[in-house]
């Protein structure tokens, strides 16, 4: 997938993008690279992605065959794509400047043809959108969290009436958040269904070897579950819970609470059957997302509706109440991990905040190998060391190989920015008129970080504020003898070596 164009006409809430109107991707080789977007922060960048979530979230929501047709968001916008379907490359355009549904066009040889089945329309639209922030900007994840609504609440009507509608045609969730909750999943479906030679980047960076042991628990009428008969399942997520249990090392079913407890010791045969029932890592992953949908259906519903008004009238990220880890309908356990440095088991969540974020954004990129990808990624490298930090690219591109997926990245980075061309950098300034985005006119691919800290944020020399006024008030200084004392408390840098020119400059002045 390639975005080729956005224009905002309005956008509710997104003020900062009223009036945007942006090409991406000017030059054509650059299909298979990234897009990184720099800025101040209050720039827009993060709005600019938040946006593009909410716009697919409409569109998935009005075209899935579930939902009321009602075209669920205020903004108006165009947007045009380039989308690989049924193994031919096809050229979107899609337009919305009024209120009411969308138009949408394919366009050929400049010609636009306006498509109106909304089954055509819902097979060129992304396939997945995968959004993720640091947690800094958390109202990336409103569509997305109106998404797993909408969900989970459509499957617990299709059970009650399981006759209505073919469970196979129940459509997947097209809008996948990837939270601290998403690791563990993430995590098990690559180390099950991944080559080893793929885990490599895992061992040689975060120094994890292997999956050792697992526990998958499912409950679905204990005391926290709603109503008389507790979680009622369409014959599609039956089937997966069937396929968990024939693939495990042992388990347990206590019937009258109906709860599953799946143990795995991890070996070529429990992969064997994991690849049998589930195919590859991504569809794994996919199933084990939907049941943890399920995991909404414990708070009442009442409370989800408020929320999800909130969220729609003010844009506010209103998290649900907290659910225990011992009411939740699905759950990890016990999950164990061999590492280099130890021949003992270790305990999943004793892994570092930096060591979880590296296997959400690099297993996500490793598990996903279909084109029609659309990754929203805000700050994905915020707890990372310098170390990881100037690996990124490196990593990133090595997993993303020829894949037709459509990447943004947002950074505040100089290690993200220097690996990236500046025809693929887009600088996001705020002005009195709105959002400016230029390109930078020098390349940033390889450039110094003196020299990416004045392009991308204006900042020369690449100091921090209190300690280059400290510099800076030396160097106005008359007295040689104060600047020497003072000078061991700041480390090597082009201001400081003027602090030595300065006690040169007194010196002669003194001979004088």
């Amino acid at each position: 997938m390639k975005i080729k164009r956005l224009h905002i006409k309005s956008a509710g809430n997104f003020k900062l993008l009223y009036g945007f109107d942006q090409s991406f991707y000017s030059n054509n080789n650059e299909y298979l690279q990234p897009l990184c977007l720099v800025g101040v922060n209050g720039s827009g960048k993060s709005q600019l992605l938040e946006v593009l979530a909410e716009i697919f979230y409409a569109l998935d929501a009005y075209y899935n065959n579930f939902q009321d047709k009602k075209f669920e968001t205020d903004i108006l916008f165009e947007i045009e794509y380039l989308i690989k379907n049924n193994g031919n490359q096809k050229h979107i355009f899609i337009s919305r400047l009024q209120k009411g549904p969308p138009k949408v066009y394919l366009i050929n040889s400049d010609k636009k043809t306006e498509i109106y089945n909304g089954n055509e329309i819902s097979e060129i639209l992304p396939t997945k959108i995968i959004g993720y922030t640091s947690g800094e900007n958390e109202t990336l994840s409103i569509p997305y969290k109106d998404s797993y609504d909408d969900y989970a609440d459509y499957v617990s009507r299709l059970a009650l009436n399981p006759e209505s509608v073919d469970y196979r045609k129940v459509p997947d969730t097209r809008l996948l958040f990837l939270d601290y909750n998403t690791n563990i999943s993430i995590f098990a479906a690559n180390f099950l269904l991944r080559p080893e030679s793929d885990l490599k980047i895992f061992s040689k960076n975060i120094n994890i070897e292997k999956l050792k042991s697992f526990r998958i628990i499912i409950q679905l009428n204990h005391k926290a579950a709603p109503g008389k008969n507790g979680i009622e399942l369409t014959r599609e997520l039956e089937d997966y819970i069937e396929n968990f249990k024939k693939c495990t090392t042992c388990y347990n079913h206590i019937k009258d609470e109906e709860i599953y407890t799946f143990d795995y010791y991890v070996n070529d045969a429990t992969k064997f059957a994991f690849k049998y029932f589930f195919k590859n890592a991504f569809k794994l992953y996919s199933v084990l997302y939907k049941i943890k949908l399920l995991n909404n259906l414990i708070i009442k519903k009442k409370d989800l509706q408020n929320i999800k008004k909130l969220r729609k009238e003010h844009k506010l990220v209103l998290k649900p109440p907290t659910v225990p880890e011992t009411d939740k309908v699905f759950r990890f356990e016990n999950v164990k991990l061999k590492i280099k440095s130890s021949n003992d088991p270790v305990d999943y969540v004793s892994l570092s905040d930096g060591e979880h974020q590296f296997i959400q954004i690099f297993g996500s990129l490793m598990m996903i190998d279909d084109d029609g990808i659309l990754f929203l990624m805000d700050e994905p490298e915020s707890h990372f060391n310098p170390k990881w930090r100037s690996l990124f690219m490196t990593v990133l591109n090595e997993l993303k190989k020829k894949k037709e997926q459509c990447i943004f990245v947002t950074s505040h980075s100089p290690f993200i920015l220097s690996d990236f061309h500046s025809e693929t950098v887009y600088i996001f300034k705020l002005t009195n008129k709105g959002i400016k985005i230029e390109q930078p006119q020098e390349e940033t691919y390889g450039a110094s970080f003196d020299r990416l800290l004045k392009i991308a944020f204006d900042i020369s020399p690449p100091l921090a504020d209190k300690s280059l006024k400290e510099i800076r008030t030396l160097q106005k200084s008359n007295n040689k003898d104060q600047i020497a004392k003072k000078m061991s408390r700041f480390g090597d840098s082009i201001e400081k070596f003027y602090l030595y020119q300065r006690i040169e400059e007194l010196s002669e002045q003194e001979k004088k």
